[in-house]
Formats: structure tokens, C-alpha cells, sequence
């Protein structure tokens, strides 16, 4: 159902006006914002021991998915293109992997606020990222690589921050230990994971080059003269 929801969505928002597309991202990333929000607000009222380590918890966002949320969220509010880049690699690599091995929700059979808050964030936020990249709002260019590469180091210290400062023995974002059911032999899971990350990234800068440059070729040769149009087929 989101893959054909994302699918008739992207569809849609390739030929939409600029002015609709708009105001559909709005509506994404209101969505996104009242659910990242009544979660925090719901954990609050929950909390038995309001210290700083627990509305630290309650408050800052600290799994990737949640990150990437707010990412979009502030790249759609603020029009930051550069934020709202990172959103779009972040947010496909987060809820394709959810949606294919989900840590919470899809696989319990319970469901209540919190499983219901993991699934429905995780499938909105696919078609949200699905539609922004079919009105192309990423406008991925080669020479901006540094912009995900840096992300995702700050990523990963700030991981690191968690599970071995802050709160010692955690496993937020999936760094210390592998969540899969299988290994992969005698290559490490980091190792593994960043190699996936380094792959999807080039893919979304190497994607668009391409569609760029068979474009021009396109155009050159719709602009040459009859003549040289068939000497050259």
C-alpha cells in the first residue's frame, strides 16, 4: 500500500504545479512535525523521573529516523535546500530499511501508540521523500558530495556520543551491534553499513548527473542542423 501510494504520488508531483508541489510538502512535513511532537509530548506524560538524562531521552531526537524527520521537516519550513538534500538521502535509506526489516511495529502483535507511531512516521515519510524527489527538490550535483559526507560522520560521532558516553551499553542507529538476522562472515557489520551508505549516496548524485547529461546530448542534437543530424546518425 505506501509503495503504490508513493508511486501514484510521485506520479503526481512530477506534474503538478510548482505551487501545489508546495504546499504537499507543507502537508508532509506538518504531518511528520505532529507526530514527532505528540510522541515527545506522550513520553513526558509517561516519565515517573523527570531528570536531565530522561528528558534528554524524551526530547532530543536520537535514532537516525528521528533526525532525518526533523531534517525534513526544517528543510521544507525554511526552503534549505542543503538540509532538505540530506533529508531526502537520510529519509530513503531510513524507511527502506524499516519497511523491509522493521525494528518496531510491522513486527509485533500488538499494536499500540508506539508501534502505531513507528509505522505510520515510517510510511509517510517514504512517500514524502518519494514525492520530493519526483518534483526534484534535491538537485543533486557531483561537486556537493561533501555536504552527505560530512552529515553522516557527525552522524556517526554523535552515535558514538551516545551509546559510549552518554549512555554507555545503548545501541542507538544500529552501530554496535548488527540488528540483522544474519552476519556477513568475517567482515564487520560497520563495515558493511558504511559500504551501503557510500553506495546509496552515489547513487542519488550519480542518477541525476546522468539524466543531465543524456539531456544536453538530447538538446545538442535537436539543435543541429538537418545535415549534420544525419551525417552524425
Amino acid at each position: 500500500m505506501v509503495v503504490v501510494a508513493s508511486i501514484a504520488m510521485g506520479i503526481w508531483m512530477a506534474k503538478a504545479k510548482p505551487k501545489c508541489r508546495q504546499i504537499v510538502l507543507y502537508v508532509f512535513a506538518g504531518i511528520l512535525l505532529f507526530m514527532e511532537c505528540s510522541g515527545r509530548v506522550l513520553t513526558l506524560v509517561k516519565m515517573t523521573d523527570y531528570n536531565f538524562w530522561g528528558l534528554y531521552k524524551a526530547l532530543i531526537p536520537m535514532h537516525f529516523c528521528s533526525i532525518v524527520v526533523w531534517f525534513f521537516i526544517v528543510g521544507v519550513f525554511a526552503k534549505s535546500k542543503v538540509t532538505l538534500r540530506l533529508a531526502l538521502i537520510g529519509g530513503m535509506m531510513a524507511t527502506v530499511a524499516y519497511l523491509a526489516y522493521p525494528a518496531v511495529g510491522l513486527n509485533m502483535a500488538f499494536i499500540g501508540y508506539g508501534e502505531f507511531y513507528s509505522i505510520f512516521t515510517h510510511s509517510i515519510a517514504f512517500v514524502a521523500v518519494v514525492a520530493a524527489l519526483a518534483m526534484g527538490a534535491g538537485q543533486f550535483k557531483w561537486k556537493e558530495t561533501w555536504q552527505p559526507a560530512i552529515f553522516f560522520a557527525c552522524i556517526v560521532v554523535y552515535a558514538v556520543l551516545l551509546n559510549f558516553v552518554m549512555f554507555p551499553g545503548g545501541d542507538y542507529m544500529y552501530i554496535t551491534q548488527n540488528p540483522l538476522p544474519f552476519e556477513f562472515g568475517p567482515i564487520p557489520y560497520q563495515v558493511v553499513l558504511a559500504l551501503v551508505i557510500i553506495g546509496v549516496v552515489s547513487l542519488f548524485y550519480a542518477f541525476p548527473s546522468l539524466k543531465r547529461s543524456i539531456e544536453r546530448k538530447k538538446q545538442k542534437h535537436k539543435n543541429l542542423p538537418p545535415v549534420e543530424q544525419k551525417k552524425e546518425n
